[in-house]
């Protein structure tokens, strides 16, 4: 064993030699340090074929990937418009330590300077934090993150109000440039209505303090929230760099403009272990994830589930990224071990020496580099063997595939800074589920994938456009097809058309039997959604939120309409 450990600190030390300093910490997806966010900005960045990569099916990315892009896009700042030279500067200050100067850079925690001094800049335009220690290849930062909801509904009558409240510390420390930490506690309040705070906070629908609070009314209305991780980065050969992550952090996985057909990130947050390798073209990703059951009221009932996930991509600069990849799902039992294995297919695992006990997802990514402002991508997931009938009404049971499909129009009908997705998500009946149900693609009784779920279609347009860098005005428009079972007035099952994520076709149902799509109780969805975010002074951010949503009953001929708006502030110190 000492030979070991020993053998193991020579190869770090060795990694550590060819070592380019930096944060190594991951810039979270639920960040909100500016009116235009990180990620957006990249996009725009890499459709405008500004960068040669931008890894968006893997997110979140590190401050180091992101510095780099940066650079890269400062290679090309005659190319850019007013607007994204600006945002490419607040950027910079925001990330690249290289740009933190007193000129630009405001550190609340500060032996140095008198407290008036720095008190009087929490109202500049510096970029601000509440602490940060740096010393030779090491970095220390902690951050103070406050935010507030006001939530109004409109419709129907009478009005109702929400509020949200939460505060967090986050700790960052990257230990010799290699090592990168980052721990987070949220502690917040939800007066008012509970389906009010949900519909403006849905990342809150599986906190079990939340539930918790529901079931014991007494208490007053709070939720908690916790991340933290540890990431190891190391770069042992030229074009050659490894990441291995483990702890819980909100990630996303697969191509997508909406929600995603793999991950979108709308569920809970996981626990995971996480590998990235890139070299080249040739970028490869293994994720294998902790969460949770269905919510019982009876412990006894609550149970641990694991997903398996990676995947190959191949990306020609200025032509397409390619991806083939699988996911695996199981129960019942602690971590499997075969799926632990990086380079083997789980299916094959799965079926000739596991016993066939768990669901498994196969699926390819496309997404095209070929033409400035003008990005296609398409992601088809293949749930079981199928019988190649696609749209035909006597598609069946089994066959259970999904697709994704859509463009992304930067400088759209030629206005500088302005962008336009269209997106349409098919996804077949019983996709998801599983003959077990604890081994569907859900977390805590929610779709890991696209929220729609099975037996539904979605058209999905946002339109986008950054004003100036501290303002931007997003629209969004959703028109759902669904076709849900159909259920008796006592609430027993009648027919089982494959619309319940949780309710499998099973063996009751022979297999060879017919499922048209959009089959059932037929219910169609449209949500209309404009927003608009500004930041009057750095790590400010306002945001004032208007949603329309319109449920129609088909069958029925009834009409639920829902409207909310909200006004939110985040100050990330």
């Amino acid at each position: 064993m000492p030979r070991l450990l020993g053998f193991l600190l020579l190869t770090l030390l060795c990694f550590a030699a060819r070592l380019l300093y930096a944060q190594q910490d991951n810039i979270p997806l639920n960040a909100t340090f500016h009116a235009v966010d990180i990620y957006e900005y990249l996009k725009e960045m890499r459709v405008k074929k500004i960068t040669s990569f931008f890894h968006d099916d893997n997110l979140p990315l590190s401050r180091l990937e992101v510095i780099r892009l940066l650079r890269e896009i400062a290679a090309k700042e005659n190319e850019l418009s007013d607007t994204e030279r600006k945002l490419l500067r607040r950027f910079q200050i925001t990330f690249d330590e290289s740009f933190q100067n007193s000129e630009t850079f405001s550190n609340l925690i500060q032996y140095d300077r008198p407290f008036d001094e720095r008190a009087a800049e929490i109202f500049s335009d510096k970029e601000k934090n509440f602490f940060f220690y740096k010393r030779d290849s090491t970095s220390v930062f902690t951050e103070l993150l406050l935010g507030g909801y006001n939530v109004l509904r409109l419709e129907p009558r009478p009005n109702v109000s929400a509020f949200v409240y939460d505060a967090a510390f986050r700790f960052r420390v990257t230990l010799f440039g290699q090592l990168g930490t980052m721990l987070s506690f949220t502690q917040g309040m939800n007066p008012g209505s509970r389906d009010l705070v949900l519909a403006a906070r849905p990342d809150l629908r599986t906190n079990f303090k939340l539930i918790e609070g529901n079931i014991q009314p007494e208490e007053f209305p709070n939720y908690t929230l916790s991340e933290g991780y540890v990431r190891f980065y190391t770069e042992p050969t030229a074009d050659l760099n490894l990441a291995f992550q483990i702890g819980r952090e909100p990630i996303r996985y697969g191509f997508g403009y909406g929600n995603r057909l793999l991950v979108s990130g709308s569920g809970p947050v996981f626990d995971f272990f996480k590998i990235n390798a890139n070299y080249g073209i040739f970028h490869y990703s293994m994720v294998h994830v902790s969460t949770v059951g269905n919510f019982s009221f009876n412990r006894d009932e609550r149970f641990t589930k694991f997903f398996a996930m990676h995947k190959l991509k191949v990306s020609v600069p200025n032509w397409f990224s390619a991806t083939f990849g699988d996911v695996m799902v199981y129960s019942g039992r602690g971590l499997e071990l075969a799926y632990l294995n990086p380079i083997v297919f789980y299916k094959f695992l799965e079926q000739d020496v596991l016993q066939d006990r768990d669901n498994s997802l196969i699926f390819v990514d496309v997404q095209t580099h070929f033409f400035k402002n003008l990005e296609f991508q398409g992601t088809f997931v293949m749930d079981e063997a199928l019988s190649f009938q696609f749209f035909s009404p006597n598609e069946f049971v089994t066959d259970k595939y999904a697709f994704q499909v859509g463009m992304f129009w930067y400088e759209a009908f030629w206005i500088q800074n302005f962008s336009a997705v269209v997106e349409y998500t098919y996804i077949r009946p019983f996709f998801y589920s599983h003959v077990d149900p604890r081994n569907a693609f859900t977390a805590s009784g929610l779709p890991v994938g696209n929220p729609i779920g099975p037996n539904a279609d979605e058209l999905y347009v946002r339109l986008s456009y950054n004003v100036l860098e501290n303002l931007r005005l997003n629209f969004e428009f959703r028109s759902i097809r669904r076709g849900e079972n159909i259920y008796d007035e006592q609430g027993r099952l009648v027919k089982n058309v494959g619309g319940d994520i949780g309710l499998t076709h099973g063996p009751d149902i022979p297999l060879r039997r017919a499922a048209p799509f959009l089959d059932g109780e037929r219910f169609n969805d449209f949500i209309f959604t404009a927003s608009l975010r500004y930041e009057p002074l750095k790590n400010y951010v306002f945001e004032l939120r208007y949603s329309y949503q319109v449920e129609q009953q088909v069958s029925l001929g009834l009409s639920r309409p829902f409207s909310f708006g909200f006004l939110r502030f985040t100050a990330e110190y």
